[in-house]
Protein backbone atom coordinates (compact mmCIF):
# COMPACT_ATOMS: atom_id res chain seq x y z
CA UNK A 1 0.00 0.00 0.00
CA UNK A 2 1.00 3.60 -0.59
CA UNK A 3 2.11 6.23 1.94
CA UNK A 4 3.24 9.75 0.96
CA UNK A 5 4.45 12.82 2.85
CA UNK A 6 4.23 16.36 1.51
CA UNK A 7 5.55 19.79 2.50
CA UNK A 8 3.12 22.24 0.91
CA UNK A 9 3.46 25.55 2.79
CA UNK A 10 5.12 27.51 5.57
CA UNK A 11 2.20 26.53 7.79
CA UNK A 12 -1.38 25.21 7.66
CA UNK A 13 -4.20 26.77 9.66
CA UNK A 14 -5.52 23.52 11.10
CA UNK A 15 -8.09 25.37 13.24
CA UNK A 16 -9.81 26.78 10.15
CA UNK A 17 -9.51 23.43 8.40
CA UNK A 18 -11.11 21.70 11.40
CA UNK A 19 -14.01 24.18 11.33
CA UNK A 20 -14.50 23.42 7.64
CA UNK A 21 -14.72 19.69 8.35
CA UNK A 22 -17.03 20.15 11.33
CA UNK A 23 -19.33 22.41 9.29
CA UNK A 24 -19.70 19.57 6.80
CA UNK A 25 -20.17 17.11 9.68
CA UNK A 26 -17.12 15.12 8.60
CA UNK A 27 -15.32 13.12 11.33
CA UNK A 28 -11.85 14.11 12.50
CA UNK A 29 -9.54 14.00 15.50
CA UNK A 30 -7.76 17.19 16.55
CA UNK A 31 -4.48 17.23 18.46
CA UNK A 32 -2.17 20.07 19.49
CA UNK A 33 -0.51 20.42 16.08
CA UNK A 34 -2.16 17.89 13.78
CA UNK A 35 -5.56 16.93 12.37
CA UNK A 36 -6.47 13.32 11.69
CA UNK A 37 -9.07 13.18 8.91
CA UNK A 38 -11.41 10.18 9.29
CA UNK A 39 -13.76 10.48 6.30
CA UNK A 40 -11.68 8.44 3.85
CA UNK A 41 -12.56 4.83 4.63
CA UNK A 42 -9.65 2.71 5.83
CA UNK A 43 -7.13 5.37 4.75
CA UNK A 44 -5.64 8.02 7.04
CA UNK A 45 -4.63 11.64 6.46
CA UNK A 46 -2.59 13.54 9.05
CA UNK A 47 -2.41 17.30 8.45
CA UNK A 48 0.34 19.07 10.41
CA UNK A 49 0.35 22.71 11.45
CA UNK A 50 3.95 23.11 10.24
CA UNK A 51 2.83 22.94 6.60
CA UNK A 52 3.07 19.21 5.97
CA UNK A 53 0.78 16.22 5.64
CA UNK A 54 1.24 12.44 5.66
CA UNK A 55 -1.25 10.30 3.74
CA UNK A 56 -1.72 6.56 4.26
CA UNK A 57 -3.53 4.22 1.87
CA UNK A 58 -4.94 6.85 -0.51
CA UNK A 59 -5.00 6.67 -4.29
CA UNK A 60 -3.14 9.33 -6.26
CA UNK A 61 -6.48 10.93 -7.15
CA UNK A 62 -7.55 11.06 -3.48
CA UNK A 63 -4.16 12.54 -2.54
CA UNK A 64 -4.56 15.31 -5.12
CA UNK A 65 -8.02 16.14 -3.78
CA UNK A 66 -6.77 16.46 -0.19
CA UNK A 67 -3.71 18.49 -1.22
CA UNK A 68 -5.93 20.88 -3.21
CA UNK A 69 -8.20 21.31 -0.17
CA UNK A 70 -5.28 21.89 2.19
CA UNK A 71 -3.89 24.70 0.01
CA UNK A 72 -6.98 26.79 0.80
CA UNK A 73 -5.90 26.82 4.45
CA UNK A 74 -2.17 27.48 4.09
CA UNK A 75 0.05 30.41 4.92
CA UNK A 76 2.64 31.08 2.18
CA UNK A 77 1.90 28.02 0.04
CA UNK A 78 4.90 26.76 -1.93
CA UNK A 79 4.71 26.69 -5.76
CA UNK A 80 5.55 22.98 -5.70
CA UNK A 81 5.67 20.68 -2.72
CA UNK A 82 8.54 18.55 -1.53
CA UNK A 83 7.38 14.98 -1.10
CA UNK A 84 8.48 11.46 -0.17
CA UNK A 85 6.86 8.18 -1.12
CA UNK A 86 6.80 4.91 0.84
CA UNK A 87 5.21 1.51 0.67
CA UNK A 88 3.64 0.03 3.80
CA UNK A 89 2.43 -3.41 4.85
CA UNK A 90 1.36 -5.33 7.96
CA UNK A 91 3.69 -7.84 9.60
CA UNK A 92 4.95 -8.89 13.03
CA UNK A 93 7.21 -5.92 13.90
CA UNK A 94 7.13 -2.22 13.04
CA UNK A 95 10.17 -1.16 11.01
CA UNK A 96 11.34 1.16 8.25
CA UNK A 97 13.78 -0.30 5.73
CA UNK A 98 14.79 0.10 2.08
CA UNK A 99 13.10 -2.17 -0.46
CA UNK A 100 15.18 -5.15 -1.59
CA UNK A 101 14.87 -4.28 -5.29
CA UNK A 102 13.18 -0.91 -5.83
CA UNK A 103 14.22 2.61 -4.88
CA UNK A 104 11.60 3.06 -2.19
CA UNK A 105 11.47 2.70 1.59
CA UNK A 106 9.13 0.12 3.10
CA UNK A 107 7.23 0.71 6.34
CA UNK A 108 6.21 -2.45 8.15
CA UNK A 109 3.44 -2.10 10.75
CA UNK A 110 2.78 -4.55 13.57
CA UNK A 111 -0.90 -3.50 13.46
CA UNK A 112 -3.20 -1.14 11.57
CA UNK A 113 -3.46 1.07 14.67
CA UNK A 114 -3.83 4.74 13.66
CA UNK A 115 -1.79 5.85 16.70
CA UNK A 116 1.25 3.98 15.40
CA UNK A 117 0.75 5.59 11.99
CA UNK A 118 0.52 9.01 13.64
CA UNK A 119 3.70 8.40 15.66
CA UNK A 120 5.55 7.48 12.47
CA UNK A 121 3.90 10.37 10.61
CA UNK A 122 5.47 12.89 12.96
CA UNK A 123 8.91 11.70 11.83
CA UNK A 124 7.90 11.54 8.16
CA UNK A 125 6.52 15.07 8.49
CA UNK A 126 9.78 16.33 10.00
CA UNK A 127 11.79 14.62 7.27
CA UNK A 128 9.79 16.07 4.36
CA UNK A 129 9.94 19.54 5.95
CA UNK A 130 13.70 19.06 6.13
CA UNK A 131 13.69 18.01 2.44
CA UNK A 132 12.18 21.34 1.52
CA UNK A 133 14.68 23.27 3.65
CA UNK A 134 17.58 21.26 2.21
CA UNK A 135 16.53 22.14 -1.35
CA UNK A 136 16.02 25.81 -0.50
CA UNK A 137 19.25 26.16 1.45
CA UNK A 138 21.23 24.27 -1.21
CA UNK A 139 20.24 27.00 -3.67
CA UNK A 140 21.42 29.63 -1.19
CA UNK A 141 24.71 27.79 -0.67
CA UNK A 142 25.25 27.41 -4.43
CA UNK A 143 24.74 31.16 -4.91
CA UNK A 144 27.49 31.94 -2.41
CA UNK A 145 29.85 28.97 -2.76
CA UNK A 146 32.04 30.62 -5.43
CA UNK A 147 32.77 33.75 -3.36
CA UNK A 148 36.10 32.51 -1.86
CA UNK A 149 37.34 31.30 -5.28
CA UNK A 150 36.35 34.57 -6.94
CA UNK A 151 38.09 36.57 -4.21
CA UNK A 152 41.24 34.44 -4.51
CA UNK A 153 41.40 34.95 -8.30
CA UNK A 154 40.59 38.65 -8.55
CA UNK A 155 41.52 39.95 -5.12
CA UNK A 156 38.42 42.12 -5.28
CA UNK A 157 35.36 41.87 -3.07
CA UNK A 158 32.82 42.48 -5.83
CA UNK A 159 29.97 43.17 -3.37
CA UNK A 160 28.60 46.26 -1.71
CA UNK A 161 28.12 46.40 2.04
CA UNK A 162 24.34 46.32 1.46
CA UNK A 163 24.63 43.16 -0.66
CA UNK A 164 26.75 41.43 1.99
CA UNK A 165 24.28 42.38 4.74
CA UNK A 166 21.42 41.00 2.65
CA UNK A 167 23.24 37.69 2.13
CA UNK A 168 24.03 37.45 5.85
CA UNK A 169 20.36 38.06 6.66
CA UNK A 170 19.38 35.22 4.31
CA UNK A 171 21.82 32.89 6.08
CA UNK A 172 20.53 33.82 9.54
CA UNK A 173 16.92 33.41 8.37
CA UNK A 174 17.73 29.94 7.01
CA UNK A 175 19.33 28.95 10.33
CA UNK A 176 16.28 30.23 12.20
CA UNK A 177 14.00 28.13 10.00
CA UNK A 178 16.02 25.03 10.85
CA UNK A 179 16.62 25.60 14.56
CA UNK A 180 13.88 27.89 15.84
CA UNK A 181 10.81 27.98 13.60
CA UNK A 182 10.26 24.26 13.09
CA UNK A 183 10.05 21.22 15.38
CA UNK A 184 12.94 19.41 13.68
CA UNK A 185 14.95 19.29 16.91
CA UNK A 186 12.09 18.83 19.37
CA UNK A 187 9.95 15.94 20.54
CA UNK A 188 6.34 16.78 19.53
CA UNK A 189 3.81 17.52 22.29
CA UNK A 190 1.82 14.44 21.27
CA UNK A 191 4.38 12.14 22.91
CA UNK A 192 4.12 13.89 26.27
CA UNK A 193 0.69 12.31 26.66
CA UNK A 194 1.51 9.18 24.59
CA UNK A 195 5.02 8.20 25.81
CA UNK A 196 4.52 4.58 24.77
CA UNK A 197 4.45 5.65 21.11
CA UNK A 198 7.65 7.69 21.18
CA UNK A 199 9.81 4.67 20.30
CA UNK A 200 8.10 4.49 16.87
CA UNK A 201 8.81 8.17 16.29
CA UNK A 202 12.45 7.83 17.34
CA UNK A 203 12.92 4.75 15.15
CA UNK A 204 11.66 6.61 12.08
CA UNK A 205 13.67 9.75 12.93
CA UNK A 206 16.81 7.65 13.20
CA UNK A 207 16.14 5.93 9.87
CA UNK A 208 15.49 9.27 8.12
CA UNK A 209 18.77 10.53 9.64
CA UNK A 210 17.13 13.79 10.70
CA UNK A 211 19.64 14.82 13.40
CA UNK A 212 22.63 14.34 11.08
CA UNK A 213 20.93 16.18 8.21
CA UNK A 214 20.14 19.15 10.47
CA UNK A 215 23.74 19.20 11.71
CA UNK A 216 25.08 19.08 8.14
CA UNK A 217 22.87 21.97 7.04
CA UNK A 218 23.95 24.06 10.03
CA UNK A 219 27.62 23.31 9.29
CA UNK A 220 27.26 24.40 5.65
CA UNK A 221 25.48 27.60 6.66
CA UNK A 222 28.17 28.33 9.26
CA UNK A 223 30.89 28.04 6.59
CA UNK A 224 29.10 30.43 4.23
CA UNK A 225 28.36 32.78 7.14
CA UNK A 226 32.07 32.83 8.07
CA UNK A 227 33.02 33.82 4.51
CA UNK A 228 30.40 36.57 4.43
CA UNK A 229 31.48 37.83 7.86
CA UNK A 230 35.05 38.04 6.56
CA UNK A 231 33.90 40.08 3.54
CA UNK A 232 31.78 42.29 5.77
CA UNK A 233 34.75 42.96 8.06
CA UNK A 234 36.93 43.85 5.08
CA UNK A 235 34.30 46.23 3.75
CA UNK A 236 33.97 47.87 7.15
CA UNK A 237 37.76 48.17 7.39
CA UNK A 238 37.89 49.70 3.91
CA UNK A 239 35.12 52.16 4.84
CA UNK A 240 36.89 52.98 8.11
CA UNK A 241 40.20 53.57 6.30
CA UNK A 242 38.47 55.82 3.78
CA UNK A 243 36.95 57.89 6.58
CA UNK A 244 40.34 58.13 8.31
CA UNK A 245 41.89 59.51 5.14
CA UNK A 246 39.09 62.04 4.81
CA UNK A 247 39.70 63.18 8.39
CA UNK A 248 43.47 63.46 7.72
CA UNK A 249 42.77 65.45 4.56
CA UNK A 250 40.42 67.82 6.39
CA UNK A 251 42.99 68.36 9.14
CA UNK A 252 45.66 69.08 6.52
CA UNK A 253 43.39 71.60 4.78
CA UNK A 254 42.66 73.27 8.11
CA UNK A 255 46.40 73.55 8.83
CA UNK A 256 47.05 75.07 5.38
CA UNK A 257 44.33 77.68 5.91
CA UNK A 258 45.69 78.51 9.35
CA UNK A 259 49.19 79.05 7.91
CA UNK A 260 47.82 81.19 5.10
CA UNK A 261 45.81 83.45 7.38
CA UNK A 262 48.68 83.78 9.88
CA UNK A 263 51.10 84.59 7.07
Amino acid sequence: MRCTSHCVAKSINISRLARHYKAQKKPLEAYHDVLHLLDIGDAHAFIFKQGTCVLWGLTKHEEREILALIRDYTDSAYPSDANDQFSFRLDEKTSLLPHDYYNIDVITLESDDSDIKLALSYALSQSVRLNYLENTIEELITENANIPESLAKSGKLGFSNKAIQKKLAQIHLAKAQINLKTDLLNTPHFFWSHPGLETYHEMARHYMDIATRVSTLNHKLDLISDVLDMLNNQLQHRTSSFLEWIIILLIAIEIVFMLIFKG
